[in-house]
């Protein structure tokens, strides 16, 4: 984990300006839990969640809306520049097809929600979470934990629980699940991989007497750019006889491709997480 500690300067936490305002993706959401009945696209458990913690939604509209942002960045020169849809199937039919761009999707999506709801946090803006305040005190480097170190943790426990329902409704004993949700993990993963501490020096004259530090999560331009390397290094995979207990377990679909001829390949980003 980074770390870097300045004289009398407060580095930006990445949230700031990097979520972007109101949008239109997915569609708004009604005050009250009530307003969540109204949306389409969503499966039960997604509605439950919406309406146990509906500030959270805007939120998850401004991470979808980030991920979409930063996957028409990544593959802006390419025959397929992530274009998007109105309402909450935002990539049509490309997000359920079994490819590395539906693979690339469900990972920038998964992480696009984790940083949203994460800064939410970190910024107050809901009333079920704040700043990640578990690690205080000295650390062995000498310097003291303070500040607002960004709630990833609470941030991933989201995005698992609501992009994973619609692949957990289905049941994941489907290959096709099972790859959605490793790839989502994929995506979350890199947010809590590349995590840096941030620290401010204070002290007489610009003396560092006194070094405190916290935790941010990464730029989410940085995101983009390691799942899009992942994107290019994705480990095509065929399905074999799958068990509850196989879930995210690549290393258990893959098979040589001459014993499953007629079934679609999957695509999952194994090889670099």
């Amino acid at each position: 984990m980074e770390m870097v500690c300045l004289h009398a300067v407060l580095i930006p936490v990445q949230c700031v300006a990097a979520v972007p305002g109101q949008a239109d993706l997915p569609a708004g959401v009604p005050p009250g839990p009530q307003g969540c009945d109204g949306l389409t696209g969503l499966v039960e458990e997604q509605v439950h969640i919406c309406q146990w913690q509906v500030e959270a939604m805007d939120a998850v509209r401004q991470g979808v809306e980030l991920a979409v942002q930063e996957c028409q960045y990544q593959f802006h020169s390419r025959c397929w520049n992530c274009s998007t849809l109105k309402g909450l199937q935002v990539f049509g039919k490309v997000a359920v097809q079994s490819t590395r761009e539906a693979g690339f999707i469900h990972a920038i999506s998964a992480a696009g929600i984790a940083f949203a709801v994460t800064c939410a946090c970190s910024h107050g803006e809901m009333e079920k979470c704040g700043c990640d305040r578990k690690v205080r005190g000295a650390s062995p480097e000498g310097f003291q934990w303070s500040g607002c170190s960004d709630n990833l943790s609470y941030g991933l426990a989201f995005s698992q629980a609501f992009v994973g329902n619609p692949e957990r409704s289905h049941g994941v004993s489907s290959s096709q699940a099972l790859m959605n949700l490793h790839n989502n993990e994929a995506g979350r993963k890199d947010l809590l991989t590349h995590m840096k501490v941030e620290c401010k020096c204070h002290g007489v004259s610009g003396s560092c007497e006194v070094c405190t530090c916290w935790k941010v999560i990464p730029s989410f331009r940085k995101v983009g750019n390691i799942l899009k390397e992942k994107f290019e290094g994705a480990t095509e995979v065929y399905p074999k006889w799958i068990s509850q207990g196989d879930v995210q377990r690549c290393r258990q679909l893959l098979s040589a491709p001459h014993t499953a001829p007629s079934r679609q390949p999957q695509w999952a980003f194994c090889g670099l997480n």
